[in-house]
């Protein structure tokens, strides 16, 4: 999304080749595949885990802590890849959509026009809030 926006208010005439239907496909593919191969390798990892006893947890979602807890193996591999991946994802995540929004503010103010910089920041304050809140 925050590409989505860069391309539009930092290059209006280009906005057709630079989103393209096939990049469009391309970056919502890497997302999915991030995604997957994420939950893959925590798949994987908790494939080599003893676990025995209880097996109820009593969360709503089955998620990688709760199952870690169920182990009476060492985690500490498992513990490193979600601490590594989570700040990875969210660094990532985060920077990415900082210095796309850098870009855009830096645009924005070189509109001369009052009405331009108010259409320009119109276009992109809801998604600004998402990422804020």
């Amino acid at each position: 999304m925050s590409y989505d926006r860069y391309v539009a208010i930092c290059h209006p005439s280009c906005y057709v080749n630079l989103m393209s239907k096939e990049i469009c496909i391309s970056l919502a593919a890497a997302v999915w595949a991030v995604g997957t191969i994420n939950s893959l390798v925590h798949t994987l990892l908790m494939l080599s885990l003893d676990f025995c006893g209880p097996s109820h947890i009593q969360h709503f979602f089955c998620d990688i802590p709760p199952v870690l807890a169920l182990s009476y193996s060492s985690t500490y591999l498992n513990e490193i890849m979600i601490f590594m991946t989570d700040i990875f994802l969210a660094l990532g995540s985060f920077l990415v959509t900082t210095v796309s929004y850098s870009f855009i503010i830096i645009a924005i103010l070189k509109i001369q026009s009052f009405k331009g910089k108010q259409r320009a920041f119109s276009t992109c304050s809801s998604h600004v809030v998402m990422v804020s809140l």
